[in-house]
């Protein structure tokens, strides 16, 4: 199996070869590289959490026509789920970067906490959302 670190590693490579290509000198190569690996990967996670979001919803929403269960039906209404499927973008944010950031490892560790700081903000709204959901199917509940 070929690991995601090193096809990254080797496309990091390859702009980094590209942008020296260009007649730049290497430091300011460094800073192209960057530049240009930051923006490819917020695009890929933007499609990432488009992706996942909407085939998580999609699968949960078919199971749950499916299975017709009260708890799964409020789950898919709430789309609850939505802040799971945000957690797939960020995990590969997190390993990604610093592949992206290589050469500037001071920016790594403060970027590396905030984005798991969004994904325990992320499980903490689907546990909110969770409990929300018990709340009404209990409160339909006859006693």
């Amino acid at each position: 199996m070929i690991s995601t670190f090193t096809i990254e590693e080797q496309f990091a490579t390859w702009v980094y070869n590209t942008v020296l290509s260009w007649g730049i000198d290497e430091k300011s190569a460094y800073w192209v590289k960057a530049a240009v690996l930051s923006v490819v990967l917020i695009i890929v996670v933007g499609i990432l959490d488009w992706l996942s979001r909407n085939v998580l919803l999609s699968a949960v929403k078919k199971y749950s026509k499916k299975v017709d269960q009260p708890i799964l039906n409020q789950l898919d209404e709430k789309k609850t789920f939505k802040f799971l499927a945000h957690l797939i973008p960020l995990i590969f944010a997190y390993v990604s970067l610093p592949v992206v950031l290589k050469g500037f490892e001071s920016f790594v560790d403060p970027l590396e906490k905030f984005i798991a700081l969004v994904m325990l903000l992320a499980v903490h709204f689907f546990l909110q959302s969770v409990l929300k959901v018990v709340k009404v199917v209990l409160m339909d509940v006859e006693a």
